[in-house]
């Protein structure tokens, strides 16, 4: 199993300006894991925009694109001139046997049918903000490109001299991120197109992020979602021990960033929720230096200031 890009990967790639597919293939794909093939057949009857969450419902096959990109997609970041169709793409004429767009969406070291993914617009806020300037703003009633030219778009953004493996590592970053996000193995399957073990073993050897140590804005997100919350909650939402939900709940209890109500013994249990100011980063008194990192500024503060953590 490869891992995907690490967080820190992936935004210094957010940061640079991308052509019309680069911004696809570095919103879209990760957040997904949809396929090459998918997304360039990707069109607007197979999404649904909600309140909060966007659907994407790719059948298992359906017929190929109407549409042609003829100027514009290799490197403009300003959406391609598409022409109607006379006959398949080279891809759809030469794989399977229906002549059509198939949706054989690898899943670890098999395929399966795609059926659904997710989209939280507050977490996926990229991907959701591509979709809805490509099919809403623009109208347009699909992507309308080849799958070879979105492998080529994701081999110029990772400035790879293999396009097999740029995509690939894009569509592996999926897992990365929503972990990195605080989403357990579980919540990554319901939303993306892989399974709980496949998004354990891509987390797993992905650095700078895990389902073990999750950091500390993440710990607070979840909170804040859940808000007010148990510990047996919390920890059902981490995949955390209940110890140590606890003890991160106390830290942070000690730094203001969340308080707990019904804080006695027996039952109603007790509740916890993040404080008005929870999104900020910890700040030291003495020199101003910040960190969104609990275990960050605790030891900034002991190695500087000599103060107990």
């Amino acid at each position: 199993m490869r891992r995907g890009l690490s967080p820190r990967e992936w935004q210094q790639i957010r940061e640079k300006e991308h052509s019309y597919l680069g911004e696809a293939v570095t919103t879209v794909t990760p957040f997904t894991g949809i396929s090459s093939n998918a997304l360039a057949h990707l069109r607007d009857e197979w999404i649904s925009f909600e309140d909060d969450l966007v659907r994407i419902h790719i059948p298992a096959e359906d017929s190929c694109n109407d549409y042609k990109a003829v100027s514009g997609a290799p490197g403009s970041n300003e959406l391609p001139i598409q022409e109607r169709r006379t006959e398949p793409c080279y891809y759809c004429k030469t794989t399977g046997v229906t002549n059509q767009f198939e949706n054989l969406q690898p899943v670890g070291e098999t395929s399966s049918f795609l059926c659904e993914l997710i989209l939280h617009r507050e977490i996926a806020a990229p991907a959701v903000d591509f979709l809805e300037n490509v099919f809403n703003v623009y109208g347009r009633s699909e992507i309308g490109v080849k799958p070879g030219v979105v492998g080529e778009a994701a081999r110029r953004v990772l400035n790879s001299d293999s396009e097999g493996n740029a995509y690939p590592k894009l569509k592996r970053t999926a897992p990365v991120i929503y972990a990195y996000y605080g989403l357990s193995p579980n919540d990554i399957s319901q939303l993306t197109a892989y399974s709980k073990s496949t998004a354990k073993a891509i987390v797993g050897e992905t650095p700078e992020v895990n389902f073990e140590n999750m950091n500390t804005a993440t710990f607070l997100r979840i909170i804040s979602n859940n808000d007010p919350a148990t510990i047996s909650k919390l920890a059902e939402k981490t995949d955390l021990s209940k110890e140590t939900v606890h003890r991160r709940l106390t830290h942070l209890k000690e730094e203001d960033r969340v308080s707990v109500l019904n804080n006695n013994p027996g039952l109603p249990p007790a509740t916890w929720e993040t404080a008005d100011d929870w999104k900020e980063p910890f700040r030291c008194d003495d020199c101003g230096y910040t960190s969104y990192s609990l275990s960050g500024i605790r030891l900034h503060k002991k190695k500087a200031h000599k103060k107990r953590a």
